[in-house]
């Protein structure tokens, strides 16, 4: 459930097979997501990665670990970088190594701008009442 000012108002879309990281309930249970997704409208790109083994991708660190081994990376980046690469995983991990891990409003002070591009596929977390209608047509990356 989010946060009581969210109640039927955002909405976090994404597939079926997303697993969220461990603190993502808690970063959008603040009060800083609240006023950005609510008040100011911001859809929020949550960053995807994907792991080709079962690793500790839940924390930060654990997920680091993991794409420095090679056992992870940024989400499709090796055969659709389209779909994910606006996220611009450097700068994410710029930011948010820099964070204090038990402060979730620090994460919102180091948010950064993403340029939409054609065929970027990004989970986001919005405004429901902004959320576009599907075309059931689609298939495939949005093809």
């Amino acid at each position: 459930r989010f946060h009581p000012s969210f109640e039927k108002l955002a909405v976090l879309l994404v597939d079926v097979d997303f697993r969220p990281s461990a603190n993502l309930h808690e970063v959008l249970h603040s009060s800083s997501a609240s006023d950005s997704i609510l008040k100011q409208r911001r859809v929020v790109v949550c960053p995807a990665f994907e792991s080709y083994v079962d690793c500790d991708t839940l924390s930060l660190a654990g997920l680091r670990e993991c794409i420095e081994k090679g056992l992870a990376e940024g989400f499709h980046l090796s055969h659709f970088p389209q779909g994910h690469s606006p996220t611009q995983f450097g700068k994410f991990w710029n930011e948010s190594s820099q964070c204090n891990c038990s402060n979730t409003e620090e994460y919102w002070q180091r948010s950064y701008r993403i340029q939409h591009e054609k065929l970027f596929e990004p989970y986001v977390v919005m405004a429901s009442e902004e959320v576009p209608l599907y075309d059931e047509r689609f298939q495939g990356y949005g093809l």
